[in-house]
């Protein structure tokens, strides 16, 4: 038993026993298990020093209850051997602009290439038994992250994946089944923002009860709330339990506790292997030892196998480790136990420094400015990955390693496999197949996301309420539209309008499922991964969810129309119209969501979204009626839901009716004109000539409806839905992760060319070099990757070719010249290093910037200012009433100081920073913040710098672009622009950002990295030149070790520089901590524990809490140490705030702070407030502004693309549908909706302009405006003009697709009349949908109150209901002032007035005059009067009388309120200015949203 796991049991002595790992010993090995009881097997050696994890005992008794069950253990480990995985090389994708997409020789040109592939992973292996923890390290970029997917089972997005991964005796292969038991934790925390903590932790314990509960266990329920409890607990968050989870948008909790529920989360999941990627980013270095102690524990107790990769590791962390993998550009240069790796690097020459951290030292090795080599070891150490992997290879403890590999292959893995197929199978719920990856029923896993479905509708009950108010607003208004319609011919047309309203309104609102089916994708992936539910029962239990809202929705819409428009008044009649309203609701939703299901992009499904919502409504059949449908497109009739849906509401209404004829639709009529028998209807279907009231049903029958076909119809929309839902649930399962898509570095195609020419230029250096080497050197060939990377890691190789001769530097064609520099830094580092000499200061991340002081001296701004806070208090409310976030804090930052600002998670230091930075506009502020003594200037927030953690950027800009762009916004206006732009070059080099210099930013999974991204952050902060301070939220968080203290370094650069610098910071090393001045603690509520310097080594800290009963250890980290004394175990329960108020620290530190605004208020201020607010006048922000917004459009080309295609279909479709349009009465009905019909392109293109608008304005709002970078007017004026070029082509392409297929006069005064209109309205549309987005909160909220706003501009410009019967109160107002009046008014002027009407022969209204009179006499009065614009055609015959109803469109346009030819330009003129009003609309709406930075008071 002792020796199974002799490895473990041998840390502390340095023998290793070598473990053979024989059949035979393993047989004996689980046979002694066995004997023993299951829980011997996991006893923990106390010297892993987990006993003291303050849960280990409720673990222990937890375990042991379920081994009492009887229940089997699921320990597997993994395996693997000769891992190699390829992706498709990221340099491989160009992101096409709106016109290099077209370029169809280039395309074809590159389709011929195969895209090159880069080996991410280089022949890795491995084992991690049960019981065992393996510490993968590497820099960002070595391929850790793959390296957990393959030993996680996920496999999408390689090329190829090569190679053997066991997991337990399984092939992967055959673990697919097991997905929930295989778990990744990735980097990103993916919630849904409105749920809380205790909400988003009971969903993920509620779908992992087992089936078969322990004996100690009563219910589900008890089971549930248990391991829910104690999973917050185990990572001290249960003080969250019913705070919102948030993101970057919503406010919900701080990052670290984020970080801290994703954890937990995984852990729900009870899983036998866990690959942690990174998982204490965010987190401070008190947590992050708790978070690997708590692994540790379960990984003991439990006999799961843990691989976890971290970056900034101390050593506290690394000691709980088994084993340690070292990967360095996907090759594996170590891997062995933990205690080997130190002393096998020191052995080839490297130096660990002391109290440096062994993880960072391990990954430092081939970094030549990391590492420090040994006296003696110059000329032999391993210079890069290849001579460390072949010095590995050599070395014993390979051997000792390759033993373990077969392990799978052994009778003790065989058994431990069975037994954890069987304890999986046991914990299955019996419904379930026997291949389900699942653990609850799916009746269980229904009930679950229902209830979530629920708290995410209720955690966001505002668009809710909107979405129920709206409906509300929208049947009031639409019931007065249509206010007590007729029951005779004149109300045919207005109920059919208000049946169909009914229709379409609820049908508009249910586009809002696309954006919804995008916001939640994320989520649902990450639990598809851990196996909590069916795609199935989430989709089912949104209908669920659906159903009350809809019923609800519906009701209130349908109480409020059906009556107050006058419909059938009889209990059968309203809620046969009820129902079908309810199926036609659901069945609309569930077609747009399965859209949103079935696309992978947003912009995709809103496109057909958009498209199929305009054909579904032109084949309902009220504005093309079913008869008068082209063949070719009648086909749509058929399967379109709302058709039938019409159908049914129409033959319900008008069954059984007796439908009188009265005013046009009664030839004649008028005084003298009252006998029956000398009249005739004119105009309605299904009227029979010579008589004056038709039936209902034969007006039914004129459409082709029949009312024997209510409930046919109705069972049909129930199987359409049946089929949407079906379609939903297999788009929803074939859902793949965003980083499965390939490759993530994007180059815009307007730089490739520059991209290649920097990679040719150097290729060409290489090989004139490798010529020119080969001459000097004899035979001594030089490899082609010799200068191959502008970056210095690969000089290295280089400089020691080099370092032989070193007169070759200045042969100009072996080095490019701005290189010589960079590799005579690094050589004479090497020699220095080879002297044995400490260089810890003298160069950073490998560029001769940092080496180089003039460099960077003479282009930062000397800082004069001295910045105090003082009795900072800041409170906010809540529903418990008021929260103080931080408690009279003080302190100062001086020129030439770099202060840091540390805590445990949630103890306010974001919150101190964005108080500082005058970055808060909610809550209340108290004491005094000041620059040299005074109030802050009004240039303040622009004068200091501040990265935010998050890195919100633009993500169609490239990285320069990004930093020239805050340079000329930022810099004062007096610099001239070509200075700025050196500058930023200067940073570029700094930053170590040339590589990506030309890559879009792009989003977090397709684009930058989150290490690159941070570097763009502080870069774009950095070109500023900020003249009073830098603050930085957290910028070594998510960083490798060398990042971090590069960055840090690079601040302490800055500082001595004279720059004032103020950082909070998780988790610093010793070394990293060493860099800085002086010190603010805070403990949780904002309190101060401690303000000063640091001292030597952390002296003067040590010191002071030495002296108050807690020395720090001479090993132990001080930074660690502090926190664990001020929050973690240390604590001992002391109120370490109130220790310091009564420290003679604190009163010398008032003293200090008194004097320094004291002395600072008595000289003159050290910077100069110039008294703008922005840096640059108006005009050039909006120039700078309007460029960047131009270039993210042109390079966005799926949006332009969806855009041109919107319109494209939209109009081809229009045309088709009515195509060559007639002259008859009815055809004049057909012209007016074919123009009506051109109004329905906007929803769509709203629909998918909204979200950019949003995006664009919270990147504005969460940094840009903080930072006083340009006004907001700059800001909207860059949005709108970005659009205008695309809307012109748009307005084109509608009308050369649109105006000569539905066949229009081709005179070019009405031709391009229309086409002026046409161009109008793109604008006045877009103005509309982004004053909308201005001011809504979120996209969702915009999707929903389109329908609002679009409906009532519908429902009232004349068409829907003609102006005469619009109800007197909306008459005199609504209707003059609504822009769609307008627009259909100029449209029709141009596009029928001048038509001639020629009547079909069932529009002709026939009968015969009395007494054998001629038609003329006997129509003489009526003719002069009410029919002065009808038609008679035979004036002189003395029977059947012919009566056209118009004879010119001009006489129809009347009958809507369009009087004479002069409308159509007075109303062009108007849609005009409605146009420049719905603009102007947008920036009052964003002045109303830009709230003003809160001031201390």
């Amino acid at each position: 038993m002792d020796t199974l796991y002799s490895e473990k049991g041998d840390r502390e002595n340095n023998t290793f026993t070598t473990s053979d790992m024989s059949e035979a010993k393993y047989e004996n090995d689980s046979a002694a298990t066995d004997s023993v009881g299951e829980t011997a097997a996991y006893q923990i050696p106390p010297e892993k020093g987990v006993n003291d994890w303050n849960l280990i005992s409720k673990l222990k008794e937890f375990h042991e209850s379920e081994v009492e069950s009887g229940f089997k253990s699921r320990q597997l480990g993994v395996t693997w051997q000769n891992l190699v995985v390829e992706a498709i090389s990221s340099d491989a994708a160009v992101n096409e602009n709106v016109l290099s997409q077209f370029n169809i020789p280039q395309h074809v040109k590159e389709s011929r290439y195969r895209p090159p592939l880069k080996t991410i992973l280089n022949n890795s292996h491995g084992c991690v038994k049960p019981g065992e923890m393996l510490l993968v390290l590497g820099r960002p970029g070595s391929g850790c992250t793959t390296l957990l997917k393959m030993l996680s089972n996920r496999r999408g997005g390689y090329a190829s994946v090569k190679g053997d991964v066991w997991f337990g005796s399984m092939t992967h292969e055959e673990a697919k089944q097991y997905r929930g038991q295989l778990v990744m934790n990735t980097e990103e925390e993916l919630f849904f923002p409105t749920l809380t903590v205790g909400q988003t932790m009971d969903f993920a314990t509620r779908l992992k009860v087992p089936f078969h509960l322990p004996i100690a266990v009563d219910s589900r329920e008890q089971y549930q709330v248990e391991s829910k409890m104690f999973l917050l607990e185990s990572m001290g968050i249960e003080h969250t339990y019913d705070t919102k989870v948030g993101n970057e948008f919503v406010r919900g909790v701080s990052g670290g506790e984020r970080k801290r529920v994703s954890i937990i989360e995984c852990l729900a999941t009870r899983g036998s292997v866990f690959c942690w990627d990174n998982s204490t980013r965010g987190l401070d270095a008190s947590s992050a030892l708790d978070y690997t102690k708590a692994v540790r524990a379960l990984t003991d107790t439990l006999g799961l196998a843990s691989i976890v990769t971290l970056y900034q590791a101390g050593n506290g962390i690394y000691n709980l480790f088994d084993k340690v993998l070292v990967l360095d550009g996907g090759k594996q240069i170590f891997y062995g136990p933990v205690k080997d790796a130190r002393p096998f690097m020191e052995s080839l020459g490297f130096i660990c420094g002391d109290g440096a951290n062994v993880a960072d030292f391990l990954t430092g090795v081939t970094v030549p400015t990391e590492r420090q080599i040994r006296e003696g070891y110059e000329n032999s150490f391993p210079r890069n990955a290849d001579m460390l992997l072949a010095e590995y290879e050599k070395s014993p403890i390979q051997a000792r390693m390759l033993t373990e590999y077969d392990y799978p292959r052994t009778v003790f893995a065989k058994e431990r496999t069975e037994d954890f197929k069987e304890a999986v199978a046991h914990e299955k719920d019996r419904q379930l197949p026997a291949n389900s990856s699942m653990t609850t029923s799916f009746s269980a896993q229904v009930k679950a996301c229902v209830i979530r479905q629920y708290q995410i509708i209720w955690g966001d009950k505002a668009t809710f309420f909107i979405k129920q108010i709206s409906t509300l607003i929208q049947a009031l208004i639409a019931g007065s539209l249509f206010y007590n319609a007729p029951d005779n011919s004149a109300g045919l047309f207005v109920k059919s309008g208000a049946l169909f309203f009914s229709l379409l309104y609820n049908s508009l609102l249910s586009m809002s499922e696309v954006t919804d089916s995008f916001s939640g994708r994320p989520v649902l992936i990450k639990h598809k991964s851990f196996a909590y539910f069916h795609p199935a029962a989430f989709c089912i239990a949104q209908i669920a969810a659906d159903i009350p809202v809809i019923l609800f929705q519906v009701t209130i819409f349908s109480v409020v129309l059906y009556f107050m428009v006058g419909l059938t008044a009889t209990a059968s009649a309203f809620f046969t119209y009820w129902i079908v309203v309810i199926a036609i609701t659901m069945c609309m939703t569930s077609l747009f969501r399965a859209v949103g299901a079935a696309f992978t992009t947003f912009d995709a499904a809103s496109k057909v979204s958009g498209f199929l919502i305009g054909a579904l409504i032109m084949y309902t059949g009220y504005m093309i009626q079913k008869p008068k449908m082209h063949p070719w497109f009648v086909w749509i009739y058929w399967i379109d839901p709302l058709a039938y849906g019409f159908q049914s509401l129409l033959a319900n209404e008008f069954h059984n009716k007796q439908i009188p004829c009265v005013g046009t639709n009664l030839v004649p009529n008028g005084p003298g004109y009252t006998d029956p028998t000398y009249q005739s209807c004119a105009g309605v279907g299904g009227a029979v000539q010579g008589e004056v009231s038709l039936t209902g049903d034969r007006y039914l029958e004129s459409l082709r409806y029949s009312h024997a076909h209510v409930w046919r119809n109705f069972g049909i929309v129930w199987v359409w839905w049946a089929l949407f839902v079906a379609i939903t649930i297999v788009a929803t399962s074939k859902w793949r992760p965003s980083s499965e898509n390939g490759p993530s570095l994007l180059i815009p195609r307007e730089k490739v060319k520059h991209v290649k020419a920097i990679m040719n230029d150097e290729e060409s250096q290489t090989k004139e070099s490798a010529s020119a080497n080969a001459a000097l050197k004899g035979n001594d060939n030089v490899d082609d990757n010799l200068i191959r990377n502008t970056s210095v890691l690969n000089l290295d190789y280089t400089v020691k070719k080099l370092s032989r001769d070193p007169t070759s530097l200045d042969n100009p064609s072996l080095l490019p010249r701005e290189k010589v520099k960079h590799v005579k830094a690094i050589m004479s580092n090497e020699e220095s290093q080879a002297t044995g000499k400490q260089t810890g200061s003298s160069s950073t991340s490998g560029n001769a910037a940092f080496n180089d002081d003039d460099n960077i001296d003479d282009g930062l701004i000397r800082n004069t200012s001295v910045f105090t806070w003082k009795n900072l208090t800041y409170t906010v409310k809540t529903p418990s009433g008021d929260r103080v976030l931080l408690d009279n804090v003080q302190g100062w930052v001086k020129p030439g100081m770099l202060g840091a600002l540390m805590g445990s998670s949630g103890a306010g230091k974001t919150t101190l920073l964005d108080v500082l930075a005058q970055r808060k506009t909610e809550g209340m502020i108290r004491g005094s913040i000041m620059v040299d003594g005074r109030p802050l200037p009004v240039s303040f927030q622009r004068s200091a710098g501040y990265c935010e953690q998050l890195d919100v950027h633009e993500p169609y800009a490239t990285v320069r672009e990004a930093l020239e762009f805050s340079a000329l916004l930022r810099q004062s206006r007096d610099v001239p622009t070509e200075e700025k732009l050196k500058y930023v070059d200067r940073i570029i080099d700094l930053l170590e950002l040339h590589d990506i210099a030309d890559t879009l930013i792009g989003r977090v999974g397709a684009g930058l990295s989150v290490e690159q991204r941070k570097r763009v952050t502080i870069g774009v902060e950095l070109v500023s030149k900020p003249s009073i301070l830098i603050f930085l939220d957290e910028p070594t968080s998510g960083l490798d070790g060398q990042s971090a203290y590069n960055t840090v370094r690079f601040l302490r650069k800055l500082a001595d520089v004279g720059q004032a610098v103020l950082v909070t910071i998780h988790q610093p090393s010793a070394q990293l901590f060493a860099q800085f001045d002086t010190l603010l603690l805070l403990a949780k509520g904002g309190r101060t524990v401690y303000f000063g310097d640091i001292g030597d080594n952390a002296q003067t800290i040590k010191d002071y809490f030495a002296r108050y009963g807690a020395p720090c250890a001479p090993t132990a980290n001080p930074a660690e140490h502090m926190i664990d004394v001020v929050s973690g175990h240390l604590s001992q329960g002391r109120d370490w705030h109130k220790i310091w108020l009564e420290s003679p620290e604190h009163e010398h530190t008032v003293k200090e702070l008194d004097g320094i605004i004291n002395e600072a208020a008595a000289k003159e201020p050290g910077t100069k407030d110039d008294g703008n607010e922005f840096a640059m006048p108006l005009w050039e922000q909006t120039k700078i502004v309007s460029q960047r917004m131009n270039v993210a459009l042109f390079r966005n080309a799926d949006y332009v693309n969806n855009k041109f295609a919107l319109h494209i279909s939209s109009a081809l479709f229009n045309g088709f549908s009515f195509w060559m349009i007639g002259d008859t009465v009815s055809d004049l009905q057909m012209r007016l909706f074919t123009i009506f019909n051109f109004i329905f392109v906007a929803p769509g293109v709203i629909n998918q302009l909204q979200p950019l608008f949003i995006d664009r304005r919270d990147i504005y709002e969460a940094r840009e405006k903080k930072s006083k970078m340009y006004s907001w007017k700059a800001f909207v004026t860059g949005l709108i003009v970005s659009e205008f070029p695309y809307l012109c082509i748009c307005a084109v392409f509608y009308y050369v697709c649109w105006y000569y297929t539905v066949g229009f006069s081709s005179n070019s005064n009405k031709a391009g009349a229309t086409f002026f209109v046409m161009l109008i309205y793109e604008f006045l549309y877009t103005g509309i949908g982004q004053f909308i987005a201005a001011y809504a909160p979120n996209a969702v909220f915009a999707s929903l109150a389109n329908p609002l706003v679009i409906g009532i501009l519908v429902s009232f410009c004349g068409v829907l209901v003609p102006y005469a019967q619009i109800q007197a109160f909306w008459r005199y107002w609504i209707y003059w002032l609504n822009p769609f009046n307008y627009l259909m008014g100029s449209m029709l002027v141009f596009d029928v007035f001048d038509m001639e009407v020629r009547c079909d022969e069932s529009e002709f209204a026939i009968f015969n005059p009395p007494n054998g009179s001629t038609c003329r006499a006997y129509l003489s009065e009526y003719l002069r009067g009410e029919g002065s614009r009808a038609n008679l055609t035979n004036p002189e015959a003395t029977s059947d009388c012919r009566v056209c109803e118009y004879r010119a469109g001009g006489d129809y346009l009347y009958t809507i309120n369009i009087k004479d030819y002069y409308y159509g330009w007075r109303d062009a003129a108007i849609v005009v200015i409605f146009a420049i009003s719905s603009y102007g609309m947008v920036y009052l709406l964003m002045k109303l949203r830009t709230k003003a930075s809160k001031k201390a008071e």
